[in-house]
């Protein structure tokens, strides 16, 4: 036996079936649980309150990378499990849309919040009010109440 397939499990069939003998889907899945709803509320509480921006921005976005990544390695594992035990379909379709809706809200708050951050750093201070900025803010925080409601469905 390789070292790779001790570690993984014998009849490997994917990278996203087991780790030590455990199936990875419970794990990651509640990375993703978890990280998800915080960095969307987060990143609500960021489009409406400029100081919290400031300060838990980028630690908002980075829990929308991160969440992200683990709702994805949550889907690919949970198709593996689901190979071992059935297939929830409920489950399986909620879980289905989540990386992208994810991946979706960490690159629309990545950009919101660069372009208020140059805006702050300019010496216009009306550009913060940009029309173009106040509908990137109101994309993000519309995107992060789905991702929480779509995480805790």
């Amino acid at each position: 036996m390789s070292l790779g397939t001790h570690l993984i499990g014998e009849g490997l069939s994917s990278i996203f079936d087991l780790i030590g003998g455990l199936p990875i889907h419970p794990l990651v899945a509640h990375f993703a649980v978890v990280l998800l709803p915080l960095a969307g509320l987060g990143l609500i509480v960021c489009v409406f309150m400029p100081s919290m921006r400031r300060r838990f921005g980028i630690l908002a976005i980075i829990g929308a990378g991160g969440g992200s990544v683990a709702a994805f390695v949550a889907a690919q594992s949970g198709e593996q499990l689901a190979k071992r035990v059935g297939l929830p379909q409920a489950h399986a379709a909620l879980g289905q849309y989540l990386p992208y809706l994810g991946f979706l809200l960490f690159f629309i708050s990545a950009a919101w919040f660069f372009a208020m951050h140059q805006a702050e750093s300019s010496s216009d201070v009306a550009a913060g009010q940009d029309p173009l900025r106040i509908v990137f803010g109101g994309l993000t925080a519309g995107l992060a109440l789905a991702v929480v409601i779509g995480t805790t469905l």
